[in-house]
């Protein structure tokens, strides 16, 4: 992921998991939600951004 770029869901998908099995969007929502809890203590939980309808992003300052 580069940073300030919108990634969808499926490049997501695509991009971490490589099998090419279908996989739901709750487990792809679950591994965002462990994300933000392990970048939490380092105060960059707020930079990664859902971007409604499009996909999530890697903000930079």
């Amino acid at each position: 992921m580069q940073p300030n770029q919108t990634l969808s869901k499926e490049d997501l998908r695509q991009k971490i998991w490589q099998s090419g099995e279908f996989i739901d969007d709750a487990v792809l929502n679950v591994n965002i939600s462990r994300l933000r809890q392990k970048i939490a203590p380092v105060h960059l939980k707020e930079h990664l951004i859902t971007e409604r309808g499009r996909g999530y992003r890697l903000e930079t300052q």
